[in-house]
């Protein structure tokens, strides 16, 4: 896996007190293309825009799928990701609906478990804050007729964030596992 990483982070300019869900994201992201029926290109870049023509499937057919999953840090400092097995399998069973080449096991957990390593302290240690995390794969592919694309693009992206109100905390109480996982 190809890794860019940016010289300087962004965290010191995140105001953590004032977290707009979904609007403020990590310094990175994992990207990874399908391309002549193979998953490849695997590689954690700086967070920002991604290239996308006019005529780029997604933008006229919707052809896209997502899943959002937790993680949080526990008394020991240590990054926890809530059922990311369960996200896995949901995204994959909803990329076979939409006619989208599943994800490999590895591809999935190895980014995710490098772009967690590497953006960690964006998990704030701080009692109701977590890290969103925001696996997706669109129809990269080129072409405005009525059909699945040939081409397929795979992110993870990551975004600070607190709890919506104290009546929803369940961060310590719930059966997390911790973000490596055994089975890559």
């Amino acid at each position: 896996m190809k890794l860019k990483i940016l010289n300087k982070s962004r965290f010191s300019s995140v105001n953590f007190d004032n977290l707009k869900f979904g609007k403020v994201f990590s310094d990175h992201m994992f990207v990874s293309q399908y391309i002549d029926g193979v998953w490849r290109d695997s590689e954690i870049l700086p967070y920002g825009p991604i290239d996308m023509m006019p005529g780029t499937q997604v933008l006229h057919y919707g052809q896209s799928v997502f899943e959002g999953m937790k993680a949080f840090k526990n008394q020991n400092n240590d990054l926890l990701v809530f059922r990311q097995e369960e996200n896995f399998r949901r995204l994959n069973q909803s990329a076979k609906r939409l006619s989208i080449p599943e994800i490999p096991k590895e591809i999935f957990f190895q980014g995710l478990n490098q772009l967690l390593s590497i953006d960690s302290d964006w998990c704030i240690k701080k009692e109701g804050y977590s890290l969103y995390i925001r696996p997706f794969i669109f129809a990269s592919g080129e072409g405005i007729k009525a059909s699945s694309s040939d081409r397929f693009t795979f992110l993870i992206i990551t975004s600070p964030s607190a709890q919506y109100s104290k009546a929803n905390s369940t961060e310590s109480k719930c059966n997390c596992e911790a973000f490596s996982n055994p089975n890559v």
